[in-house]
């Protein structure tokens, strides 16, 4: 695993995540704050930031169904 430094910060979403884990223990969140420095990039940034994994190709198995073709759903005027 990875050795980040100690004295690198959180980014500010990361850092909001951390600060709402009241219950954690002084040494829990250490931990916590490690693992978030390590793993940061998988984190999304914000509600409409989604996330993206081009080396793994998905498939839903539906068994013998045959796939259902309906038009996409409308995204409200206000998005």
């Amino acid at each position: 695993m990875p050795k980040i430094p100690d004295d690198k910060p959180l980014p500010c979403y990361l850092q909001d995540l951390l600060n709402r884990c009241k219950q954690l223990t002084a040494q829990q969140k250490t931990q916590i704050k490690s693992d978030l420095r390590i793993h940061h990039d998988v984190f999304a940034k914000d509600s409409t930031c989604f996330g993206r994994c081009p080396w793994i190709k998905l498939t839903i198995h539906t068994g013998d169904a045959k796939p259902i073709k309906q038009l996409p759903r409308l995204i409200p005027l206000h998005y």
